[in-house]
């Protein structure tokens, strides 16, 4: 899996680049998340200005009927307290 998605990240970053959806079936969906602040109107909203982020975001795909949303994974997550941490 990891030497097919090599070959194809080029491709994969220029569709995200494209504000499109990359679906991997049976894994997920990658797209493009952006952080911005407003501005007062179109003319005065700039790239440089208020666009503070930019992240890939990656959905996993369930089994059907399942969802993964993080609040529904999270429910199947259980915590315990570290017996020591290590820098």
């Amino acid at each position: 899996m990891r030497a097919v998605l090599a070959r194809y990240k080029h491709c994969i970053l220029e569709m995200l680049c494209e504000s499109k959806k990359v679906k991997i079936d049976g894994i997920g969906t990658l797209s493009i998340q952006l952080h911005s602040t407003g501005a007062e109107s179109e003319e005065e909203f700039t790239v440089a200005d208020n666009i503070t982020g930019a992240h890939i975001r990656f959905r996993p795909e369930g089994a059907k009927g399942q969802d993964l949303t993080s609040k529904k994974l999270l429910q199947k997550v259980s915590l315990e307290k570290a017996k020591f941490y290590k820098a």
